[in-house]
């Protein structure tokens, strides 16, 4: 098994149309959860989301779905941080990848078709596009194709786990000498009536906060949460081997050291309470890498703000780590940036990265008290300037998909 690092990343997000932008928000505090004007679930009460502002597509056609013009736009930036050259990775022949996934494909592309379809009196004409733009493929295929990457392409769809878990595909195929570099992530845009009211129905969504409006809505482990909001984006790394690295001279961000999958097949939008196979995948991520739970300096959290899911977190954490567990930071984004779904994962994984990178710790937004549930564990709610060698990126899915990350300074 070879060595995997991480050596250049890129995002598009609610606070930001790149890495350094989104950063200097999530340190700043600022949340991007805001009311929407123009958009609002047909009988549902949901009219708030995280949406990426101002953001103008330049995919190839114009008329590509909006996720896909994220991932394309994250991952040009990832490869700029990483040192290549723009826009072609053909030099690297078959030995370059693409692992980017969605959790549910082009949906606004395909809403968009159904109106023309509806309008035109069912012809065919408004779905010519139909198979390049809408299946969760799409974004893989389009990220392909902008690089000129001819090795392995994959669209991993895991719900709210899409993000890690591509990241984790790819850092397999580096590790097994499959690629020398896998250009990784996801993205998801799905700010629509269909899914606001969907969420909504199943009573996962936050309500505006009485006192901080939809600003505060979102709370991960706050003793107010009450669920999550929607946002949209996308993150996107550039894995590559040692081998890779050294023939250009170039220096990592970070080093995956290990991973590990779980499976909770208990209920489609609750965590088992017990927690353990969350605990079960996370101690077998930790023995892949050769560490203990004191080592670990930090815990990305999944963190969504829902009532059930935060605490069964929480309890994983205080299990797996012991007496450390309210010594070892947790930090999640989602109160910052929104749920962004299947796209959540890809950009996560980027700022623990950056955290590694920088060396500082990004806030948990709307994190002011600990519920019963939820006390034990230390939550950021500062930013903080700190040494950072391990950290774990936990991500779990609706359905039980459950993704583990360690990253470690390289």
């Amino acid at each position: 098994m070879r060595d995997v690092f991480i050596s250049g990343v890129g995002a598009i997000t609610p606070l930001g149309p790149d890495v350094e932008s989104t950063w200097n928000a999530l340190i700043a505090g600022e949340r991007a959860v805001a009311p929407l004007a123009d958009i609002q679930a047909a009988g549902g009460r949901t009219g708030f989301a995280a949406r990426v502002r101002g953001f103008v597509g330049h995919s190839e056609p114009p008329s590509a779905d909006r996720a896909v013009d994220f991932a394309l736009h994250a991952a040009e930036e990832a490869v700029r941080d990483a040192g290549h050259s723009l826009p072609h990775l053909e030099h690297f022949g078959r030995d370059a990848a693409v692992v980017v996934g969605s959790s549910k494909g082009g949906m606004l592309r395909f809403a968009s078709m159904h109106e023309a379809w509806l309008s035109r009196g069912g012809s065919t004409d408004a779905l010519d596009t139909f198979w390049r733009d809408v299946p969760p493929h799409a974004t893989a295929e389009a990220v392909a194709r902008r690089f000129h990457i001819a090795g392995g392409r994959h669209c991993p769809v895991a719900a709210c786990a899409t993000g890690t878990i591509a990241v984790i595909r790819g850092a397999q195929m580096v590790a097994d000498g499959a690629a020398e570099l896998v250009l990784c992530g996801a993205a998801d845009a799905s700010i629509h009536p269909l899914w606001l009211g969907a969420f909504e129905r199943m009573g996962v969504l936050a309500r505006p906060h009485a006192i901080e409006g939809a600003a505060g809505a979102c709370r991960p482990f706050d003793r107010e949460r009450c669920g999550f909001a929607i946002g949209e984006g996308a993150g996107m790394l550039i894995l590559e081997s040692g081998t890779a690295l050294a023939r250009r001279r170039a220096n990592p961000i970070a080093r995956i050291r290990s991973w590990a999958l779980g499976s909770d097949a208990a209920d489609l939008t609750d965590a088992n309470p017990d927690a353990k196979v969350i605990i079960q995948t996370l101690e077998t991520a930790l023995e892949r890498a050769s560490l203990a739970a004191s080592q670990i300096d930090l815990l990305c959290a999944h963190g969504t703000g829902t009532r059930k899911n935060d605490a069964v977190e929480a309890h994983a954490w205080r299990t797996v780590m012991g007496r450390t567990a309210d010594t070892a930071p947790v930090t999640g984004v989602k109160g910052a940036l929104g749920h962004l779904l299947g796209a959540a994962g890809g950009v996560e994984t980027v700022f623990a990265a950056e955290m590694l990178r920088r060396q500082c710790i990004v806030p948990t937004a709307n994190h002011r008290a600990y519920s019963e549930d939820t006390e034990g564990i230390e939550v950021a709610s500062q930013a903080t300037s700190t040494t950072l060698t391990n950290i774990i990126k936990v991500s779990l899915g609706f359905g039980g998909h459950i993704a583990v990350l360690i990253l470690s300074r390289p």
